[in-house]
Parts: C-alpha cells; structure tokens; sequence
C-alpha cells in the first residue's frame, strides 16, 4: 500500500472516500490509495486521520470481501 499526496490545482469534483465511502471536498491536496501500483481511490481527512494501519486493515478487509464475492 502506497499513499500519494497530490497537489489540487483547481476545485476538483467530490470525491467518495475509498474506505468509508463518505462523499467529501479535496481542498488543497488529495491524497490517492495505490496498491500494487494501481489506484484505489481517495482517502478522505477523518479516514487519513485514524493512521496507516487504520487503512491498511480496513483496505486488506474490503480485498478479501471482493475476491470472496468474485469467488461465490
């Protein structure tokens, strides 16, 4: 799991938060979930703010329950 801060130049679109799904505004910087080099989605503040290994365990748990849905 990477963490990529990228810099907003212009008011982007709402974005829904790759973790909790709550739509939320980017304001200055947005920060992008990548895993095996492929973007998941944007972290959202309240979710950046539980810690990495908050988003780990919570991105790890939302993996195992796409390929067990995939799977059944």
């Amino acid at each position: 799991m990477q963490l990529q801060i990228e810099h907003v130049c212009s008011r982007p679109a709402p974005q829904s938060c790759v973790i909790c799904a709550h739509p939320f505004q980017p304001n200055l910087v947005r920060v992008v979930v990548y895993l095996d080099d492929q973007a998941q989605g944007d972290l959202c503040p309240t979710c950046l703010a539980q810690g990495a290994s908050f988003v780990r365990t919570r991105l790890q748990t939302q993996l195992s329950d796409r390929i067990s849905s995939h799977a059944a």
